[in-house]
This record gives structure tokens, sequence and C-alpha cells, in this order.
């Protein structure tokens, strides 16, 4: 019988407190969702359930700077983040073996990191990130220290809070817009920002998939074929780094592809997990009705 068990609560890291939620059977084989710059955990909120359904207990936390995460005054930087997700991983008594690992966007680089050092039974990089700062034509002034929090609390804050509205505007969720900006609203997020600029959060991320190419790792990349976030180029180059790889691209999939067709990313995944063992068969991946 389905069972969609969910809790949410405060692990006290030496990192920085960090917010983290449980969905599923406590008895199935486990999935780590870690997501992307910007936005904290609620981005899997779509895909969540669908994985659940598939038979897996989904782990998700929000990233330090983040959601409902403590927003120290640290170097922000891409070190910090595996720190947090090891450290996460340990605390909630994970076991490799039974665990999965998947990163979206910059969350896919701390992913990659991360298996190197846990070694889980698969990876996942979805919509993977490569170096994001060679592209970004603020990156510079964000790494001036104190001019570039003042830039991204008023011109950044403007820039990213705009975009959020169109982009979720055209996909038909609002309401995804309303809760970045209470985000924004929250001391600290915007200093975060900046700092994962200006210490290299969001810069060339090869060494952290060579780390784990280097462990032997053999991860699935799924890419959104209309990703205009990730160059394919990019996303080449990834897969280039590992001696074996399954690739899955979904056409016509943008960079939110688990909020605009979570069914379709649900499916890959769980097509993959069942293949590499994880779990047992591939269950039909539908998204609940509202009364399930």
């Amino acid at each position: 019988m389905f069972r969609f068990d969910a809790l949410e609560t405060d692990f006290a890291l030496a990192c920085g407190r960090t917010r983290v939620r449980f969905d599923g059977d406590p008895d199935r084989p486990a999935i780590v969702l870690i997501h992307g710059a910007t936005v904290p955990h609620w981005e899997f909120d779509g895909l969540t359930p669908l994985l659940c359904r598939a038979g897996l207990r989904v782990v998700r936390y929000d990233l330090l700077g983040h959601g409902e995460s403590a927003r120290p005054r640290r170097r922000y930087g891409h070190e910090l983040f595996v720190e947090q997700a090891c450290s996460m991983f340990e605390r909630a008594a994970l076991e490799p073996r039974r665990t999965a690992v998947l990163g979206h966007s910059m969350g896919a680089a701390v992913a990659a990191s991360m298996a190197a050092r846990v070694r889980p039974a698969s990876l996942v990089l979805m919509a993977p990130m490569l170096d994001f700062s060679s592209a970004n034509p603020f990156s510079r002034v964000l790494s001036i220290p104190g001019f570039g929090e003042m830039f991204m609390t008023t011109v950044g804050r403007q820039v990213l809070t705009r975009r959020r509205f169109r982009r979720y505007r055209a996909i038909g969720q609002p309401e995804l817009a309303r809760r970045f900006v209470e985000q924004g609203r929250t001391p600290g997020f915007w200093r975060a920002l900046a700092s994962m600029e200006r210490n290299g959060a969001l810069a060339d991320q090869t060494r952290a998939y060579r780390s784990a190419a280097a462990a032997g790792i053999r991860p699935l990349i799924v890419h959104g074929t209309a990703d205009a976030i990730i160059p394919t180029s990019d996303v080449d180059r990834i897969g280039a780094l590992f001696a074996h790889h399954e690739r899955v691209d979904l056409e016509g999939l943008e960079h939110n592809l688990m909020l605009t067709d979570p069914e379709r990313v649900a499916a890959a995944i769980s097509g993959h997990l069942a293949v590499s063992g994880l779990i047992d068969e591939v269950r039909p991946v539908v998204r609940p009705s509202s009364a399930a």
C-alpha cells in the first residue's frame, strides 16, 4: 500500500541550521533532492509525490541562505554547500547503498561533489550547471566587496523578481512568484546570493563533476532541450567527463522542467533507478488526485 508520510524539521548542523523535509514511506529507498540557486526546496513540490509513488522516500532541504535554512555570515562557496549536504546526509542516517542523490542546476554540482564523498547508489544531474558566472553580465559587479551586496539588494533584486514573475506566469504557476518574493523579504537572502557569485558557487564546476567521475559514478543526466539557462554544449561537456553515463533529453522542456512536466521527469528518474536496482520496478508515475 502506498504511504505518504511527511515530516519537516530543522537540523542543527555545524555549518548552519538546515530545514529538511521527508516525504514518503520511511522503509523505502531514499532520494535526496538538492535545489539550485535562488529557489528553495519547494521547487520540487510537484516532483516529490510522483517519486514517492514510484517507490521512493524523498528527502529535500534548503541550501544555506535559502528558504527556511539559516543565513550565516559566511562565504557561500561550493564547499560550504557540499559540507551542508554531507552533514545533512549523515544526520538523516541515510544508507548510501539505498539512497540516490539528485541535483538541479547549481545543485547538480553540489550533488556531484557530495556523491564522490558519500558514494550513493545513484546520481542524477538535472539541468546541470557548469559555469553560470561566465555568462552572467553582473558577475564582475557582484564580486566587488560591499558594492556587490548593495547591487544585489537593489538592481539584482528587481531583475530576479521580474524574471520570476514572468517565468512563473508563463507556466501557469504565478503563486510561485509570490513565494519567491516572500523568501526575498528574509534578512540575509540577497547578501547570500551576492556571496555565492563572489565565492565561486556559480563559477566553473568542472572539478565537482570530475570528482564524481573519478569515484566511478555513472550518473543519469536529464536535460530539457529548450533550456535557455544551461547551454546544451555545457551539458555535453559534463557528460564527456564521465566514462559512462545515461542521458535523457526531454523535448521542449526548459530549465525548470520539474515544474512544467514533473511526470516525464519522474518517469526518467524512476526508469534509471529501476535499472540500477535501487527500486524493484517502474511503477506508473501519475500526478496524484486531490483526493489522494
